[in-house]
């Protein structure tokens, strides 16, 4: 069981993935205040009963910030940790099947840093959320070949198409001056 946490307001989160498989895929917040007893679970919202999350949430002002899979879509979900219940969400990408790639256990968490929200896909693309407004600021797509594509303020580093048990360990992402560093967990 692999499971990562955070915690928020009295709430430890955790993305809770026993075998990595679909159906075993939930977000579960603990109550510390209650000696850690469930305080709400995804599998509870009908909202969020098929989503997969790709990672675990950012949390940032009694909110958190989790991207999710669910029918081919992949979503950015803004929930409430205090109750689970979401407050708003954004359409990052669209998928074909089997399309998803989150090679050994990586996971696409967001970041945030001067008002963006950057956000993997674990579709061979990143996408920049304004938070001001709520809306889409840019995509990059970086394709699954040997070629290196340049952009001024993203790096992409790694060697596509690469074998599974060659892959990036961390494909966190550095936020910082208005760059982007990433290592994609496909590269």
């Amino acid at each position: 069981r692999a499971s990562i946490n955070n915690q928020i307001r009295g709430r430890v989160i955790l993305l809770d993935m026993k075998t990595g498989r679909r159906q075993d895929n939930q977000l579960i917040a603990l109550d510390v205040r209650r000696q850690g007893a469930i305080a709400w679970s995804s599998r509870d919202n009908p909202e969020l009963a098929d989503a997969f999350f790709l990672g675990a949430p950012l949390p940032l002002a009694d909110q958190l910030f989790a991207t999710i899979e669910v029918f081919g879509e992949i979503r950015l979900v803004v929930l409430k940790a205090e109750t689970g219940e979401i407050l708003w969400s954004q359409q990052l990408a669209h998928i074909e099947p089997n399309q998803l790639v989150l090679a050994g256990g990586a996971s696409a968490s967001p970041a945030f840093h001067d008002g963006v929200l950057v956000c993997p896909t674990g579709a061979g693309a990143l996408v920049g959320v304004d938070m001001a407004t709520r809306s889409l600021l840019w995509g990059y797509q970086y394709g699954r070949t040997t070629s290196r594509r340049r952009h001024p303020n993203l790096i992409v580093s790694g060697h596509f198409g690469a074998a599974p048990a060659d892959h990036w360990a961390d494909s966190g992402l550095t936020l910082s001056d208005g760059r982007v560093i990433f290592t994609p967990p496909e590269g």
